[in-house]
C-alpha cells in the first residue's frame, strides 16, 4: 500500500492560533499538499464555555474547507501549557500488567492531582541492563489538564473531522528530534504569542520538559527573561552531564523567522550553536505541490511534523 496515497490532516492546537498541515510521510519523505493556520480571534484559554467551543469547530470546518484542506483521517497535537512529563525505568512486563501497575502506582511518577488530570503513557525503549541482564521498559508518562482536554473535545465535536490520535507537544518534538544525528544532546525552544517550551532531548530520551513564560509580542521585546530561563535550563543539563553542554539549541514557533541578527546574539549569550532549520538536524525531503513552500515554514509546523511521525500507538 502506497501510503502517499492517503493523505491526513495533522493539527496543531495552540493557545490562539491552530496549524494544520495536509499530507503524509514515507521514510524521510514529507509529502504535504497544503498547509495554513487558523488565528482564532480568542485564546482557547478564555473558551469555557461548551456551546462556544462547538462554534469554533464549525468556523475550523469552515476554515479548511476555505483552504482546500480535507482527508478521511485527522491526527491532533496539543500544545497548551499545563502539559507535564516524566519518565521512569520499570522491569518490562505485559501491555494489561503495566497498564494496571502504573494505575495503581502513577503518583510515584507524577507529582499531579488525577482529579484535574489525565495520564498516559508510552514505552520509549526495551533494553536489558548489563548488572543483572533483565529487560526493561524505559517509560514516557505525561499527564494534560482535563479541561485541556475537555475545551479541545468539544472544538472537534462540532468539526466533522474522524480523529485516529489526540497527542502532545513533547511527544512529538521527541519524535521529530530523535530522527537527528548528534551525541550529547539538543534543547529545543518554541516561542511564540502563546508562550515558550523548552524540551531536551538525548536519542531518545526527554531530559525535561517545561514552560517558560515568555510570549513574543508585536512591540520591540525585551529578550533578557528568554535568556535567562533559557540559561538556567541549560546550567541544569549541564550540571547532569559533567559539565557538557547541549550540541545546540534549536529555535522552533515565530521566534525561528526572526532577524538573523537576533539570533546571533542568543548564540552568543548562551555560547552555543542556534539553529532554526529544521533539517539543520533532520534530514527530510519535501514533495507535494506545496512541498518547497512548506519546507521554507518548516520550523513553525514542528509539531504537525512530528504527528506525521507517529506510528500506531505511539
Amino acid at each position: 500500500m502506497n501510503l502517499f496515497n492517503r493523505p491526513k490532516l495533522y493539527l496543531d492546537f495552540q493557545d490562539s492560533i491552530i496549524r494544520v498541515v495536509q499530507g503524509n510521510l514515507n521514510g524521510n519523505k514529507v509529502r504535504v499538499d497544503g498547509f495554513a493556520s487558523l488565528e482564532l480571534t480568542k485564546s482557547l484559554s478564555f473558551r469555557q464555555d461548551e456551546a462556544e467551543n462547538r462554534e469554533l469547530g464549525a468556523v475550523l470546518t469552515d476554515f479548511l474547507k476555505a483552504h482546500g484542506l480535507s482527508a478521511s483521517r485527522a491526527l491532533v497535537n496539543l500544545n497548551q501549557e499545563g502539559i507535564i512529563i516524566r519518565t521512569a525505568v520499570v522491569p518490562a512486563m505485559k501491555t494489561k500488567i503495566l497498564t494496571e501497575f502504573l494505575h495503581k502506582e502513577i503518583n510515584e511518577f507524577l507529582p499531579v492531582d488525577l482529579n484535574e488530570y489525565n495520564y498516559d503513557y508510552r514505552i520509549i525503549r526495551m533494553y536489558q541492563d548489563v548488572s543483572d541482564h533483565q529487560q526493561y521498559f524505559e517509560l514516557l508518562l505525561a499527564a494534560v489538564p482535563r479541561n485541556t482536554i475537555q475545551r479541545i473535545g468539544h472544538i472537534l465535536e462540532g468539526t466533522n473531522l474522524y480523529i485516529s490520535a489526540i497527542d502532545i507537544l513533547p511527544n512529538s518534538l521527541l519524535r521529530l528530534f530523535s530522527q537527528a544525528t548528534y551525541n550529547e544532546g539538543v534543547a529545543v525552544l518554541e516561542v511564540g504569542d502563546d508562550g515558550t517550551r523548552i524540551m531536551a532531548i538525548r536519542g531518545q530520551t526527554p531530559l525535561f520538559y517545561a514552560d517558560i513564560p515568555f510570549r513574543l509580542s508585536n512591540e520591540e521585546q525585551d529578550f533578557v527573561q528568554l535568556f535567562e530561563e533559557t540559561r538556567g535550563y541549560l546550567n541544569y543539563f549541564a550540571s547532569r552531564h559533567q559539565g557538557q553542554q547541549v550540541e545546540g539549541v534549536f529555535v522552533l514557533g515565530k521566534l525561528a523567522k526572526s532577524d538573523r541578527a537576533i539570533r546571533q546574539i542568543f548564540q552568543e549569550v548562551w555560547g552555543v550553536p542556534v539553529m532554526t532549520q529544521v533539517n539543520d538536524l533532520v534530514q527530510l525531503e519535501y514533495q507535494g505541490k506545496m512541498g518547497r513552500q512548506f519546507a521554507k515554514e518548516a520550523a513553525m509546523y514542528a509539531a504537525n511534523l512530528g504527528l506525521m511521525l507517529r506510528k500506531d500507538g505511539h
